[in-house]
């Protein structure tokens, strides 16, 4: 019969895997948000942020006017400083020159039509919109799936683990090896081993 101590044995969970995008789907994703109306500018450049600066969205919901650093293109987020690029520093400065527009109550950096704080729900049904439109699953379209697709690029782009702990803001590395596993270089090296 089965030995009693088999009922001490704990189940380890399995890790739940970061939903992510390409590279090539986050291009498509974040190069179909296009147009000159002011939605249209604000959507471009909440997304280009939350992707560059590998922002949470309640991060992103907090962020101020004043968080933002064109010079230095960063952004202070609790504390922190992100860095993000030219491409987010291009749609930032263009919704930036007509944020007024929506009448904003506060000084908060992304605002709905109503002037007030974006929910966390639009920013989830935004771009699932964009994702359709760029044909792209709506399940994989999430904020927190760009903030992923950060981490998951720079490893695979030869980016060492310390630093992308950092630029995610994770005070324990473990969180990092989550993403790594992740990374094409990963899996075509898990495939290698399955085939040796």
């Amino acid at each position: 019969g089965l030995s009693g101590n088999i009922w001490n044995i704990k189940i380890i969970p399995e890790r739940k895997i970061p939903k992510h995008l390409s590279l090539q789907e986050t291009n498509k994703l974040l190069g179909g948000i296009c147009g000159e109306d002011i939605f249209t500018l604000r959507d471009k450049a909440m997304y280009e942020l939350i992707y560059a600066a590998g922002l949470k969205t309640g991060e992103a919901m907090s962020l101020r006017s004043g968080d933002i650093n064109f010079t230095a293109q960063t952004v202070k987020v609790n504390g922190h400083t992100a860095f993000f690029g030219d491409a987010a520093a291009s749609a930032l400065y263009k919704y930036t020159l007509r944020r007024a527009e929506l009448l904003p109550e506060n000084n908060l950096l992304f605002v709905n039509s109503a002037g007030k704080r974006l929910s966390r729900q639009r920013y989830c049904t935004r771009l699932k919109c964009y994702a359709v439109k760029a044909g792209i699953s709506e399940d994989k379209a999430t904020p927190q799936a760009l903030r992923n697709s950060l981490a998951v690029h720079l490893l695979d782009n030869g980016a060492d683990m310390k630093s992308v702990q950092n630029i995610m803001r994770y005070k324990q590395p473990w969180h990092i090896f989550r993403y790594a596993e992740m990374t094409p270089s990963f899996l075509m090296g898990v495939k290698g081993l399955a085939v040796a």
